[in-house]
């Protein structure tokens, strides 16, 4: 099925692509100069090795205008027929797929809404399984080989499902630095179509991948963002107390108070405070209580439950510290470069 390729659009030449380049730097990669290097090799591995794929998706956020369009539409022009630009979820993870059989390059803009469970999995497949199921009006569904690279942007906050284990999104937030500024991508998109296409095909053939490894992707925080914003109810609202330093308990929908992490904590109790929680925040389907403790558990694996003696008998959970709870839940939701509310020194104070 590869030839379905017709080949690149643009012939590399040497020249001047600089403008663009310094773009993708100081705009899609807001001066990061590691995740600069990474999306440089990802855009170099789609033209250097069409037919393997890393099995890793870009995802951009950012506000209308600060030039995502302009990073991936001059990247698009080296693959001619072979992209795509899609603004519909339907074209993305809809049945009728026919027109992404012999794309090499996609591009979702404001195409998908990371909180759709039904198209998750499609998306998922999309980035990493080697064959794309292919239906066309009137004609059975068919396997072909997948050789897309997608390209995600959005201005929402929640862009990509990111669970704990995932490898398939580098999450990117655009710098709004030169938002709407129509000179400045004037210039770049007047060098491209002088020769830039061109020097850009010339570079990106040239960057050496030997010891590149896609798979191993940047924690960015716009990664962690999006970890948290793809966490269930329980570790979200787990979250919130260790980010706080205590026990979030809801008395009414309206008010909450925090208790100093404590030692001991009754089970029901605190699944009251996880479903006061649900309540304030309209969580309409809270998970029943024996979920709760699963979940609570594999959170922190460090704590650890008994039956106090005594008329009551009551079930209690026993906690870690608190610094030892946020360095399990770190460890077991896989989220980079968290910053806590309260630190645990100034808790004791």
């Amino acid at each position: 099925h590869f030839n379905l390729f017709q080949g690149f659009a643009v012939e590399p030449e040497e020249g001047d692509c600089s403008l663009y380049l310094e773009h993708i730097r100081n705009n899609i990669c807001s001066a990061d100069d590691e995740l600069y290097e990474y999306v440089i090799h990802w855009m170099a591995d789609a033209v250097q090795n069409p037919s393997s794929r890393p099995g890793v998706a870009l995802a951009i956020r950012g506000q209308q205008g600060v030039g995502k369009g302009v990073f991936v539409n001059t990247f698009a022009k080296l693959f001619g027929p072979h992209f795509i630009h899609v603004t519909q979820s339907s074209h993305l993870v809809g049945n009728f797929n026919g027109h992404l059989k012999d794309k090499l390059l996609v591009f979702a803009d404001e195409a998908f809404w990371a909180g759709n469970k039904q198209a998750e999995g499609v998306l998922k497949g999309l980035v990493t399984e080697d064959t794309l199921s292919i239906e066309m009006k009137g004609v059975d569904v068919g396997q072909f080989p997948n050789f897309i690279r997608l390209i995600l942007a959005s201005n929402n906050d929640w862009v990509v499902p990111a669970s704990s284990e995932q490898r398939r999104f580098v999450v990117v937030d655009a710098s709004s630095a030169r938002m709407q500024d129509s000179s400045y991508f004037g210039a770049i998109i007047n060098q491209m179509k002088n020769g830039g296409a061109e020097a850009l095909m010339h570079h990106l053939l040239s960057v050496d991948l030997e010891s590149v490894n896609l798979r191993k992707i940047p924690q960015t925080d716009a990664l962690a963002d999006q970890k948290l914003r793809s966490l269930d109810s329980v570790a979200t609202w787990l979250f919130g107390c260790l980010y706080n330093g205590g026990i979030e308990e809801a008395e009414t929908s309206a008010t909450t108070y925090l208790r100093d992490w404590p030692e001991k904590y009754e089970t029901s109790q605190m699944y009251n405070a996880y479903i006061g929680y649900c309540r304030r925040i309209g969580q309409n389907h809270p998970v029943r209580d024996t979920v709760f403790g699963k979940s609570i558990a594999k959170y922190l694996p460090s704590m650890s439950k008994r039956r106090e003696g005594g008329n009551n008998r009551r079930h209690v959970y026993l906690l870690p510290s608190l610094d030892q709870a946020r360095k399990d839940f770190i460890s077991v939701t896989n989220i980079p470069n968290t910053e806590w509310a309260v630190d645990c020194d100034d808790l004791l104070q």
